[in-house]
């Protein structure tokens, strides 16, 4: 499908060029990494520092991912319940992936923005940046309500018991978001 630009913004056909403006405007601090499509965001969490990934991958899509820092024992049967819990949790969640990093030191969510419109067109500034900032919100406060739960289960907890009480934190922002 070929590109095309109906936006605000002179015909860019760099997303990741995009993805900077949406930060600056936010007043987001960011540091670009070394492959120039990725940027890293760090804050303070409740939890402590969160690191935020914000990609350009090719001309139309971008991925948010949060990281948590997780402390995971070195015992397989527990990182084995682990990885089913965050296997159950993604069969619930609307958007979004979790999983444990190749190390086993933090938890990541991953939600994408495709940048294009049903007709291959990439959104104009103004809504890509709306989507971008949805993306980001619903990846940071979903990473945040479940992170606890998570947390649990890497500590020990029965995974039926957190699965429960993570799908009731779910289900009580669903409502507070539409209430």
């Amino acid at each position: 499908m070929p590109f095309a630009y109906k936006g605000g913004m002179d015909a860019p056909r760099d997303l990741f060029g995009l993805l900077r403006a949406f930060f600056d405007e936010a007043g987001w601090p960011y540091e670009p990494e070394l492959d120039s499509r990725t940027l890293t965001v760090v804050f303070q969490a409740p939890q402590g520092e969160r690191y935020l990934l914000a990609q350009a991958q090719g001309e139309a899509l971008c991925l948010f991912t949060s990281l948590l820092p997780l402390e995971v024992p070195r015992d397989e049967e527990r990182i084995v319940e682990l990885l089913r819990f965050l296997n159950e949790l993604n069969g619930h969640l609307g958007l979004g992936t979790l999983y444990l990093d190749e190390e086993g030191e933090s938890v990541q969510f991953t939600t994408a923005v495709d940048a294009r419109d049903a007709r291959g067109e990439l959104y104009s500034k103004q809504d890509l940046f709306a989507l971008f900032e949805r993306s980001l919100l619903y990846n940071l406060q979903t990473h945040e309500r479940l992170y606890p739960h998570i947390q649990a289960v890497s500590s020990g907890r029965s995974r039926e018991k957190a699965l429960t009480e993570a799908l009731e934190a779910l289900a009580a922002s669903d409502s507070d978001a539409k209430g």
